[in-house]
């Protein structure tokens, strides 16, 4: 039986305290993971068919996405149901969550540790961050977000977000290494490398001009 800190409860019950209808819309929004993928997915298709790049290259991407989205749920439900931790609402530490049958699974209760949405959240912004080194890190912002919503809404403590949030970080380092070195990404941008096609300049000819003969020798 793994031994929760005492602060967890301390802190959702705070985060409830300051509950009201604009931040609630917006917590709602952010956990909306469901619906987000409504939009998502059109978009990959779309950068599947007209992105740049080959399509092998696009393929490989997509693929290291889809493969850190089945690495965390596989392991983030392997230890739910090993821990089997009730969640805050579950052991009334707060209220019902707000909607909780769109935030949490009614038919698999005691799944609070760890936080699946924050898992899944940093592993992919970090993924992302591997794969696009342009992309600026300000975009971590979006699973701090995530996080913080979940405990707001009710349905995880401080710690199962910490704790998604731990190994989320390991799973998008470890696949942005190993799909950074598949895809031979370099976090140099492409006009720093050197172009092939650009033409060779001559090289300055070193060779002494051929002497000419003294014009008074030939009426020798």
């Amino acid at each position: 039986m793994i031994e929760f800190p005492a602060f967890d409860p301390i802190v959702s019950q705070a985060l409830e305290s300051i509950r009201n209808e604009p931040l609630t819309m917006f917590m709602r929004l952010m956990s909306a993971t469901h619906g987000a993928f409504l939009i998502i997915l059109p978009l990959i298709g779309i950068w599947l068919w007209r992105g740049k790049g080959s399509l092998k290259k696009r393929l490989l991407i997509f693929f290291a996405f889809g493969l850190s989205i089945a690495i965390n749920n596989g392991v983030c439900d392997f230890i739910k149901v090993r821990v089997e931790r009730p969640r805050p609402f579950e052991a009334q530490v707060v209220s019902t969550p707000i909607e909780s049958s769109r935030l949490v699974n009614p038919k698999k209760p005691h799944r609070s540790f760890p936080s699946g949405h924050s898992m899944n959240s940093l592993a992919a912004v970090i993924l992302a961050l591997f794969l696009w080194p342009r992309i600026k890190p300000w975009l971590l912002i979006l699973p701090a977000l995530i996080g913080f919503s979940r405990i707001y809404l009710g349905v995880h403590y401080l710690t199962d977000v910490l704790a998604g949030f731990t190994m989320g970080a390991i799973i998008g380092v470890l696949l942005g290494l190993i799909a950074r070195k598949l895809l031979s990404l370099k976090q140099s941008s492409p006009e720093d490398a050197p172009n092939p096609a650009a033409p060779i300049p001559a090289a300055a000819s070193t060779d002494p001009e051929p002497a000419h003969p003294d014009s008074d020798h030939l009426h020798d």
